[in-house]
């Protein structure tokens, strides 16, 4: 029998499937009815698995692959139109209540600061004002001045003079008023205004002092003293003109050489103005080549007549000069020489100071004898001797008591200088 090729009956392709649609593979109630508690754990939308096309083995491969691209490109649109309104919502609301609180937040501060702010300025205003201390005076009685009560018997001198002038009380009146003529004249009220007064004032008092001897220069000074000691000083202040007219020179009635001690002041001690003392000061009114330059300028060129070497109580020169040697060598090297040429010159008398037992008196004899020591070696000068005994210039010792406010001027005679 003859081989007869049949024909395979041609079968035909089954249809290809749709893709399903989105309603039929989402659910959007889900989506919509979903809480807010499970927004935190549903993170993603919820999908139907979509079906499967007909793999068998009748099918072609163009099916299979066309309904998984229908299915990937249905899902992907769907699950990015479902998820990004929720992403977006939550986003916006989250930063709405950010935005909100913050604004919660400052108006309560606001507010607070406000009501404190009030409240503070109203307690300000309400407040009583802090009390005042009170002060009381109290007002106590003076007693009456107690008026002292003079006998018939008894001389009444309101101002008692502690020593008097030689010739009695009419020729010491005469020499005080001639010695302080121009003072008397300021005392009374009299001042110069002009220039013109001025100059009268300073050519009147020039040539008091001029006209003055030796002794009535002295006299003056111990007459200013008692005036200090008793409280009633005389020293006027110059006004402004008056000053002026000193430029043209001076004319000092004496020259002093007193201790630096800032307890000593020589012009109020002796109460004198300006232009009445020229005065050198160191530290135990020692006489030294310095000074003595100086004194013979006061004695040569200004017409001193009158010199003072003048100590003082409780003078701290002198009685470190009569320290032990051995503590004075401790001392600084001008000042350890200083203080052992005092305590050669007071080696004459050292046996005499120590056989004084009262410590008030042998200081006052210690400041005299190194005093006095001064004036012997102005002494030895033959020019001041050649003065001297012309009665041409004075040169005494004196001792300023601090306590008591009295100057005693010791005389030196002259045998001592010549013994040198």
């Amino acid at each position: 029998m003859p081989f007869v090729q049949r024909k395979a009956a041609p079968t035909q392709a089954p249809p290809p499937q749709q893709a399903p649609k989105p309603a039929d593979i989402f659910e959007v109630e889900d989506v919509v009815d979903m809480s807010a508690q499970e927004n935190e754990t549903l993170s993603a939308p919820q999908f139907k698995a979509p079906e499967q096309p007909d793999l068998s083995c009748g099918a072609g491969p163009a099916p299979i692959l066309d309904g998984l691209k229908g299915g990937a490109a249905t899902i992907a649109p769907a699950a990015a139109a479902a998820a990004g309104p929720i992403v977006s919502t939550d986003l916006t609301m989250l930063a709405v209540g950010v935005v909100v609180m913050i604004l919660v937040v400052v108006n309560v501060a606001l507010v607070l600061y406000l009501a404190l702010s009030k409240n503070s300025a109203s307690a300000q205003k309400e407040a009583p004002p802090p009390p005042q201390p009170s002060v009381h005076y109290i007002s106590v009685p003076q007693p009456p001045p107690v008026q002292p009560v003079y006998h018939d018997d008894e001389p009444h001198n309101p101002r008692p003079r502690r020593q008097s002038a030689p010739g009695g009380e009419e020729v010491h009146n005469e020499r005080m008023k001639r010695s302080s003529s121009a003072r008397s004249l300021k005392s009374m009220g009299d001042r110069a205004e002009t220039l013109e007064e001025a100059k009268a004032f300073t050519e009147e008092r020039n040539n008091e002092v001029r006209n003055m001897s030796p002794r009535e220069i002295l006299e003056s000074l111990k007459a200013g003293n008692s005036r200090f000691w008793n409280g009633t000083p005389e020293r006027v202040d110059m006004s402004a003109v008056e000053r002026r007219q000193l430029i043209h020179g001076q004319v000092p009635k004496v020259a002093v050489l007193g201790c630096a001690d800032s307890r000593v002041p020589i012009e109020m001690v002796l109460d004198q103005g300006i232009g009445d003392v020229f005065v050198m000061r160191n530290a135990g009114n020692l006489y030294g080549d310095h000074v003595a330059g100086t004194i013979d300028y006061a004695i040569h060129h200004l017409g001193i007549k009158l010199v003072v070497v003048m100590g003082h109580q409780g003078c701290g020169a002198v009685k470190a000069a009569r320290l032990p040697t051995k503590a004075i060598l401790n001392e600084a090297p001008k000042l350890k020489e200083m203080l052992l040429g005092m305590k050669r010159e007071l080696q004459y008398c050292e046996k005499t100071l120590d056989h004084i037992t009262d410590p008030n008196a042998r200081d006052r004899e210690a400041v005299i004898a190194n005093a006095t020591n001064q004036v012997r070696h102005l002494l030895c000068d033959p020019r001041v001797q050649d003065k001297v005994q012309k009665n041409e210039l004075l040169i005494v010792a004196g001792f300023y008591e601090i306590s008591s406010g009295i100057v005693d001027f010791i005389e030196v005679p002259m045998e001592i200088g010549d013994d040198e």
